[in-house]
């Protein structure tokens, strides 16, 4: 991670005051998510072979993937982004998640931003600095290839950054919604806290708003967009009050589930065990969630997944929905409105495409890690069909 500093400030800072009946009322309403255990969506077909499960990997890490004789790209000249002056003068933190391609020469090409919180000028910033940035190039077998899929995730944050909050309208809208939320007037909230998103934020203030959002939408059963939510939220747990931070995860486990990222779900799984190993170890319902996501993974049965296109408020793009292949197989089924086109980005390959209902795709074995982003109207839906 490539973290840009600014100078420190010295305004006073203060906690978000929660109450204790705030609390239960999240810990309730995360009990009621738990409530009724997700069924994990596994076709009836036929077994195929044995499946060969690759190992737990949170992380984008061409490095740690098998791939025989494949040595990933290495940064040996990074620039530092510069720190919007806007965001500078607001005292406003953020990141950008960047992925690209990195040429046989070290060039970087191809950039997307596919995640962000903060200013737009952050992703202008972030996307200018790494842009210029100079790989010694991807290898296979000695000879220099093309890295088709790295990250990079940029932080703007300041040297004095503390989990505490420093603007005083965010407080007043947080403070509001979170009373909307305990009266289960979930639209109200939502509306309050997209606003309060929009404004100036410290890293603190994002988290404790993304998570605040993500109960907002999981109250309507809106799983996209409170997905979107939480993962802003444990982004770094650092930045979130204490006693939510086992909850957030919990309650991530289950919406990543219910979304159908179920790696994701398994990784907040563990950092929930990381968190919190009495509660990871218990007979509760978030460990037998677990246990049926990882039997779902291994399982010789197709997975069914369900999507759902969304719109990222900072980027002027189409809807997206990104994925992290579990399996070596791949097709769409049940497409619903505009979904248009896919690319399938992969350490060692990528490939695009239109989405149709009656091809089955099928990864080479030596392509490395790889992600599935499917582009198209907002709300388009399909289903995504993984086999071995």
């Amino acid at each position: 991670m490539h973290e840009a500093w600014a100078k420190p400030r010295t305004a006073g800072k203060l906690r978000l005051f929660i109450e204790a009946g705030d609390t239960m009322t999240i810990l309730q309403i995360v009990g009621q998510l738990f409530a009724v255990l997700i069924a994990i969506a596994i076709g009836a077909g036929p077994a195929s072979a044995e499946a060969q499960v690759p190992p737990l990997m949170c992380r984008l890490d061409p490095r740690a993937a098998a791939m025989p004789g494949f040595t990933a790209a290495e940064v040996v000249d990074k620039p530092a982004p510069r720190y919007p002056s806007d965001a500078l003068d607001d005292w406003s933190e953020g990141w950008v998640l960047l992925e690209y391609e990195i040429s046989e020469t070290g060039v970087v090409r191809g950039m997307r931003a596919v995640d962000a919180f903060g200013s737009k000028d952050f992703v202008a910033s972030a996307m200018r600095a790494v842009s210029r940035w100079r790989y010694k190039p991807a290898t296979r077998n000695t000879v220099p290839v093309e890295q088709f899929l790295a990250q990079s995730s940029v932080l703007y944050l300041f040297t004095d950054s503390r989990p505490e909050a420093e603007h005083g309208e965010f407080v007043t809208k947080y403070n509001r919604a979170r009373r909307h939320i305990r009266d289960n007037e979930f639209d109200r909230a939502i509306q309050t806290l997209e606003k309060a998103l929009k404004g100036r934020l410290n890293l603190y203030e994002a988290a404790m708003g993304s998570f605040a959002l993500a109960l907002a939408y999981a109250g309507k059963a809106d799983w996209p967009h409170a997905v979107y939510h939480i993962r802003h939220a444990t982004n770094d747990l650092d930045y979130l009050e204490k006693q939510l931070r086992v909850p957030a995860l919990a309650l991530q486990v289950e919406l990543e589930a219910r979304d159908g990222s179920l790696l994701e779900a398994m990784c907040a799984f563990k950092k929930l065990q990381s968190a919190d190993p009495a509660r990871a170890a218990s007979d509760d319902s978030v460990t037998k969630m677990n246990a049926r996501i990882e039997a779902a993974v291994t399982s010789p049965s197709p997975l069914m997944v369900d999507a759902r296109l969304i719109k990222h408020p900072l980027f002027d793009e189409p809807a997206v929905w990104r994925h992290r292949l579990l399996r070596s197989k791949f097709s769409f089924a049940e497409i619903k409105g505009d979904v248009t086109s896919f690319r399938l980005a992969c350490v060692g390959t990528a490939h695009e495409a239109p989405v149709d209902a009656e091809t089955l795709w099928d990864v080479p074995a030596k392509a490395g890690p790889c992600i599935l982003r499917v582009d198209g109207a907002p709300d388009a839906s399909f289903k995504l069909v993984e086999t071995w």
